[in-house]
């Protein structure tokens, strides 16, 4: 897997999370003003994403 950072057309930047297939597994939500902005949500997600639980959409823990 690798992190794609890029700018769009409506000139903010935005990440994916792209499969070594290419296919994307995961997109930022919102653009970000600069780079270095969404270089910094990569490093929040990378840091936090292994810690986190898994939920259903009523609220009840799907660990596994």
């Amino acid at each position: 897997m690798r992190f794609v950072v890029f700018m769009d057309i409506n000139r903010l930047w935005y990440w994916e999370l792209r499969a070594t297939s290419g296919e994307v597994i995961a997109k930022c939500p919102t653009g970000f003003p600069d780079k270095n902005a969404a270089l910094q949500s990569i490093d929040a997600v990378r840091a936090k994403a292994s810690r986190s639980a898994v939920f259903d959409p009523l609220g009840s823990s799907v660990e596994r």
